[in-house]
Protein backbone atom coordinates (compact mmCIF):
# COMPACT_ATOMS: atom_id res chain seq x y z
CA UNK A 1 0.00 0.00 0.00
CA UNK A 2 2.78 2.45 1.24
CA UNK A 3 4.53 1.70 -2.31
CA UNK A 4 1.56 2.41 -4.26
CA UNK A 5 0.94 5.82 -2.39
CA UNK A 6 4.58 6.69 -3.08
CA UNK A 7 4.60 5.33 -7.21
CA UNK A 8 1.80 7.59 -7.31
CA UNK A 9 3.69 10.80 -5.37
CA UNK A 10 6.73 10.34 -8.19
CA UNK A 11 4.40 10.34 -10.99
CA UNK A 12 2.75 13.56 -9.88
CA UNK A 13 6.38 14.68 -8.74
CA UNK A 14 7.54 13.93 -12.50
CA UNK A 15 4.66 15.92 -14.08
CA UNK A 16 5.09 18.81 -12.10
CA UNK A 17 9.06 18.78 -13.46
CA UNK A 18 8.62 18.40 -17.05
CA UNK A 19 6.79 21.21 -17.56
CA UNK A 20 3.73 19.72 -18.71
CA UNK A 21 1.66 22.11 -16.47
CA UNK A 22 3.29 24.67 -18.41
CA UNK A 23 2.30 23.62 -22.06
CA UNK A 24 -1.37 23.45 -20.61
CA UNK A 25 -1.46 27.12 -19.08
CA UNK A 26 -0.38 27.80 -22.82
CA UNK A 27 -2.87 25.98 -24.44
CA UNK A 28 -5.56 27.62 -22.65
CA UNK A 29 -4.20 31.29 -23.28
CA UNK A 30 -4.14 30.02 -27.03
CA UNK A 31 -7.62 28.85 -27.45
CA UNK A 32 -8.58 32.09 -25.42
CA UNK A 33 -7.74 34.47 -28.20
CA UNK A 34 -10.18 33.75 -31.28
CA UNK A 35 -9.02 33.27 -34.78
CA UNK A 36 -9.35 35.62 -37.27
CA UNK A 37 -10.85 34.22 -40.42
CA UNK A 38 -10.58 36.31 -43.23
CA UNK A 39 -13.81 36.15 -44.43
CA UNK A 40 -14.38 37.86 -48.12
CA UNK A 41 -16.40 41.45 -47.57
CA UNK A 42 -19.88 41.84 -48.72
CA UNK A 43 -20.03 43.23 -52.75
CA UNK A 44 -20.67 47.11 -53.10
CA UNK A 45 -23.39 48.11 -55.17
CA UNK A 46 -22.66 50.67 -58.08
CA UNK A 47 -24.77 52.46 -58.99
CA UNK A 48 -25.05 53.47 -62.79
CA UNK A 49 -27.52 56.36 -62.33
CA UNK A 50 -26.13 59.34 -64.55
CA UNK A 51 -25.51 62.54 -62.76
CA UNK A 52 -27.63 64.55 -64.43
CA UNK A 53 -30.91 63.56 -65.50
CA UNK A 54 -33.21 66.20 -66.12
CA UNK A 55 -31.21 68.02 -68.71
CA UNK A 56 -32.43 67.66 -72.15
CA UNK A 57 -29.70 66.29 -75.23
CA UNK A 58 -31.09 66.58 -78.26
CA UNK A 59 -34.28 68.44 -78.19
CA UNK A 60 -33.25 71.57 -77.61
CA UNK A 61 -30.83 71.80 -80.37
CA UNK A 62 -32.33 72.37 -83.59
CA UNK A 63 -30.72 70.67 -86.70
CA UNK A 64 -29.46 71.76 -90.14
CA UNK A 65 -31.94 71.32 -91.83
CA UNK A 66 -34.49 72.84 -89.04
CA UNK A 67 -31.96 76.11 -88.99
CA UNK A 68 -31.77 76.50 -92.97
CA UNK A 69 -35.54 76.18 -92.73
CA UNK A 70 -36.25 79.66 -90.68
CA UNK A 71 -37.52 82.44 -92.81
CA UNK A 72 -35.42 85.08 -94.73
CA UNK A 73 -35.82 88.85 -96.17
CA UNK A 74 -37.83 88.79 -99.20
CA UNK A 75 -35.66 91.98 -100.42
CA UNK A 76 -31.81 91.69 -100.50
CA UNK A 77 -31.94 88.31 -98.62
CA UNK A 78 -28.13 87.68 -98.90
CA UNK A 79 -24.77 89.92 -99.53
CA UNK A 80 -23.49 88.48 -102.94
CA UNK A 81 -20.10 90.17 -103.99
CA UNK A 82 -19.38 90.25 -107.27
CA UNK A 83 -16.16 90.54 -109.28
CA UNK A 84 -17.94 93.32 -112.41
CA UNK A 85 -21.27 94.98 -111.41
CA UNK A 86 -24.00 94.43 -114.10
CA UNK A 87 -24.94 97.23 -116.10
CA UNK A 88 -28.45 98.09 -117.01
CA UNK A 89 -28.59 100.86 -119.60
CA UNK A 90 -32.43 102.35 -120.49
CA UNK A 91 -33.30 104.95 -123.52
CA UNK A 92 -35.06 107.83 -123.04
CA UNK A 93 -37.71 107.30 -125.64
CA UNK A 94 -41.33 106.39 -124.57
CA UNK A 95 -41.35 107.08 -120.92
CA UNK A 96 -44.46 107.35 -119.01
CA UNK A 97 -44.97 108.64 -115.53
CA UNK A 98 -47.10 106.96 -112.47
CA UNK A 99 -47.79 108.73 -109.31
CA UNK A 100 -46.23 110.90 -107.29
CA UNK A 101 -46.20 110.82 -103.82
CA UNK A 102 -44.02 111.57 -100.44
CA UNK A 103 -41.39 109.55 -98.86
CA UNK A 104 -40.65 109.91 -95.40
CA UNK A 105 -36.58 110.06 -94.62
CA UNK A 106 -35.06 108.46 -91.47
CA UNK A 107 -33.59 112.42 -90.99
CA UNK A 108 -37.34 113.48 -90.50
CA UNK A 109 -37.86 115.37 -94.21
CA UNK A 110 -39.52 114.17 -97.23
CA UNK A 111 -38.86 113.48 -100.71
CA UNK A 112 -41.41 113.90 -103.55
CA UNK A 113 -40.86 110.44 -106.33
CA UNK A 114 -42.61 109.79 -109.00
CA UNK A 115 -42.21 106.43 -110.02
CA UNK A 116 -41.66 106.31 -114.22
CA UNK A 117 -41.64 103.52 -116.87
CA UNK A 118 -37.74 104.31 -117.15
CA UNK A 119 -36.89 105.05 -113.78
CA UNK A 120 -38.07 107.92 -111.11
CA UNK A 121 -38.22 111.52 -111.00
CA UNK A 122 -37.36 113.78 -108.41
CA UNK A 123 -39.40 117.18 -108.08
CA UNK A 124 -37.46 118.63 -106.03
CA UNK A 125 -34.14 117.84 -107.78
CA UNK A 126 -34.45 118.58 -111.21
CA UNK A 127 -31.74 119.79 -112.31
CA UNK A 128 -29.63 117.28 -110.58
CA UNK A 129 -28.22 113.88 -111.46
CA UNK A 130 -29.13 111.60 -108.75
CA UNK A 131 -26.94 108.73 -107.87
CA UNK A 132 -29.58 106.34 -105.73
CA UNK A 133 -27.80 104.12 -103.80
CA UNK A 134 -29.90 100.87 -102.60
CA UNK A 135 -27.76 99.63 -99.85
CA UNK A 136 -28.04 96.95 -96.04
CA UNK A 137 -27.95 98.19 -93.14
CA UNK A 138 -25.74 94.83 -93.04
CA UNK A 139 -23.74 94.92 -95.80
CA UNK A 140 -20.51 95.73 -95.64
CA UNK A 141 -19.70 95.92 -99.35
CA UNK A 142 -22.41 98.78 -99.25
CA UNK A 143 -19.98 100.35 -96.67
CA UNK A 144 -17.10 100.37 -98.58
CA UNK A 145 -18.99 101.74 -101.54
CA UNK A 146 -20.03 105.04 -99.11
CA UNK A 147 -16.81 106.56 -99.42
CA UNK A 148 -16.69 106.10 -102.94
CA UNK A 149 -20.31 107.94 -104.11
CA UNK A 150 -19.74 110.30 -101.56
CA UNK A 151 -16.33 111.39 -103.58
CA UNK A 152 -18.35 111.06 -106.31
CA UNK A 153 -21.19 113.57 -104.95
CA UNK A 154 -18.20 116.50 -103.74
CA UNK A 155 -16.79 116.29 -107.00
CA UNK A 156 -20.09 117.20 -108.56
CA UNK A 157 -21.63 119.46 -105.96
CA UNK A 158 -23.13 121.59 -108.49
CA UNK A 159 -25.24 119.06 -110.45
CA UNK A 160 -25.75 115.63 -108.47
CA UNK A 161 -27.59 114.22 -105.19
CA UNK A 162 -27.10 110.97 -103.34
CA UNK A 163 -30.56 109.71 -102.04
CA UNK A 164 -30.17 106.11 -100.59
CA UNK A 165 -32.99 103.19 -99.64
CA UNK A 166 -31.89 100.71 -96.96
CA UNK A 167 -33.45 97.62 -98.36
CA UNK A 168 -32.93 94.85 -95.63
CA UNK A 169 -34.89 94.39 -92.45
CA UNK A 170 -36.48 98.00 -91.29
CA UNK A 171 -33.90 99.97 -89.20
CA UNK A 172 -34.47 101.16 -85.49
CA UNK A 173 -34.06 105.14 -85.04
CA UNK A 174 -30.72 104.01 -83.04
CA UNK A 175 -29.41 101.75 -85.70
CA UNK A 176 -30.38 104.79 -88.34
CA UNK A 177 -28.41 107.37 -86.04
CA UNK A 178 -25.29 104.82 -85.59
CA UNK A 179 -25.04 104.63 -89.30
CA UNK A 180 -25.07 108.27 -90.05
CA UNK A 181 -22.78 108.94 -88.01
CA UNK A 182 -20.74 106.00 -88.34
CA UNK A 183 -20.55 106.82 -92.16
CA UNK A 184 -21.12 110.76 -92.17
CA UNK A 185 -24.41 110.05 -94.69
CA UNK A 186 -25.19 113.78 -94.90
CA UNK A 187 -27.74 112.70 -97.69
CA UNK A 188 -31.23 111.79 -97.56
CA UNK A 189 -32.09 107.75 -96.43
CA UNK A 190 -35.42 106.24 -96.34
CA UNK A 191 -35.92 102.86 -95.26
CA UNK A 192 -37.19 99.81 -96.34
CA UNK A 193 -40.73 100.11 -94.42
CA UNK A 194 -41.39 103.11 -96.22
CA UNK A 195 -39.44 102.30 -99.34
CA UNK A 196 -40.39 99.05 -100.70
CA UNK A 197 -42.59 99.77 -103.77
CA UNK A 198 -39.58 101.98 -104.88
CA UNK A 199 -37.82 98.43 -104.23
CA UNK A 200 -40.26 96.53 -105.54
CA UNK A 201 -40.46 98.56 -108.61
CA UNK A 202 -36.37 98.49 -109.19
CA UNK A 203 -37.03 94.84 -108.88
CA UNK A 204 -39.38 94.36 -111.57
CA UNK A 205 -37.99 96.85 -113.44
CA UNK A 206 -33.96 96.34 -113.28
CA UNK A 207 -34.34 92.44 -112.85
CA UNK A 208 -32.83 93.30 -109.58
CA UNK A 209 -32.40 90.43 -107.27
CA UNK A 210 -31.44 91.64 -104.35
CA UNK A 211 -27.89 91.83 -104.66
CA UNK A 212 -26.22 94.77 -102.70
CA UNK A 213 -25.22 97.34 -103.02
CA UNK A 214 -26.97 98.49 -106.07
CA UNK A 215 -26.84 101.63 -107.25
CA UNK A 216 -28.78 103.56 -110.15
CA UNK A 217 -27.91 107.09 -112.25
CA UNK A 218 -30.92 108.72 -112.78
CA UNK A 219 -30.66 111.98 -114.83
CA UNK A 220 -34.22 113.76 -115.99
CA UNK A 221 -36.09 111.35 -114.95
CA UNK A 222 -34.46 108.53 -116.49
CA UNK A 223 -32.23 105.97 -115.27
CA UNK A 224 -29.15 106.25 -117.22
CA UNK A 225 -27.50 103.10 -115.42
CA UNK A 226 -27.98 100.47 -112.88
CA UNK A 227 -24.66 98.78 -111.43
CA UNK A 228 -26.29 95.86 -109.86
CA UNK A 229 -22.75 95.08 -107.43
CA UNK A 230 -20.05 96.96 -106.35
CA UNK A 231 -19.05 99.91 -108.57
CA UNK A 232 -15.74 101.43 -108.61
CA UNK A 233 -14.89 105.33 -108.28
CA UNK A 234 -13.16 105.47 -112.28
CA UNK A 235 -16.73 103.89 -113.32
CA UNK A 236 -18.91 106.14 -111.74
CA UNK A 237 -16.84 109.54 -112.78
CA UNK A 238 -16.56 108.15 -116.45
CA UNK A 239 -20.07 108.02 -116.73
CA UNK A 240 -20.94 111.28 -114.80
CA UNK A 241 -18.51 113.32 -116.59
CA UNK A 242 -20.25 112.16 -119.76
CA UNK A 243 -23.78 113.06 -118.34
Amino acid sequence: MQKNILSISLILLTLNTTGCVQRTIQTTTEQSIPVVQNRPLPPVEVHTRPIFENIPTTQQIPSQREISSYPQEPIAPTIQPSIQPTVTTHSTTHATGGETRQFRTVQGTSIAIQKRSNGFSFPQYQDKIIILQVFGKHCEYCFKEIPIIKRIQRKYAHNSKIIALQAQAPMSRGESSSLIQRFQMNYPIIDKSEAASLLLNIQNNYEWTGVLPCTLIIKNGVTEQAFKGEVSYQELDELMSSL
